[in-house]
């Protein structure tokens, strides 16, 4: 029983002590200097203005369902596009880089009850969340039905780009206005 315990003993002394001198080192010397970049894109939106469309598009999968069905999205969906190699211009270090998306609710001007409430709440925090804000807007319709929103958004110290989708639709639009105007501007 004594040879056992002695053993168990050697076993345990056996034992790789470890030894840790500060932050453990993952890279090597070229990996350090590679600088990483990563920002964070809301896209914001009213209902059905294809945010779930562009970004499947950019992420080229798909991540988001995409219908023509208003208010399809329910919450917040991120989406995280990476650069594949290291970026450089030449005269600075090589760049990596991520853009974190996240698709949104489609906004809307009054919640009529929780689940369209918990939408907008979706909406605000991704406002707060983000570096930059894409609206994605059509040639139809109003950009952020809700005033309140569009105050925040404009008031914002962040980026702000506006994307005009669906531009595809202005050649049906435009087909009766092909030169039947009369002197007074009027149609006949």
């Amino acid at each position: 029983i004594e040879e056992e315990e002695e053993e168990e003993e050697e076993e345990e002394n056996d034992t790789v002590p470890l030894n840790y001198d500060g932050r453990i080192k993952y890279y090597d010397d070229d990996t350090l200097r590679t600088q990483h970049r990563c920002g964070f894109v809301s896209l914001i939106g009213a209902p059905n203005m294809g945010k779930s469309t562009l970004l499947n598009a950019l992420l080229q999968e798909t991540l988001c369902t995409a219908t023509h069905r208003p208010q399809t999205t329910r919450h917040s969906i991120l989406g995280v596009l990476s650069s594949s190699s290291s970026i450089s211009d030449g005269d600075h270090d090589p760049c990596c880089c991520q853009l974190c998306f996240t698709d949104t609710p489609g906004v809307i001007d009054e919640p009529a009850y929780k689940l369209q409430e918990g939408m907008m709440e979706a909406v605000k925090g991704a406002l707060v969340d983000s570096d930059v804000i894409l609206v994605v807007t059509d040639l139809f319709s109003t950009p952020i039905p809700d005033d309140v929103t569009f105050a925040r958004i404009k008031e914002s110290d962040k980026v702000k780009i506006v994307v005009i989708n669906k531009i595809d639709l202005v050649d049906r639009v435009n087909v009766g206005k092909s030169g039947d105007d009369d002197d007074d501007g009027n149609n006949n």
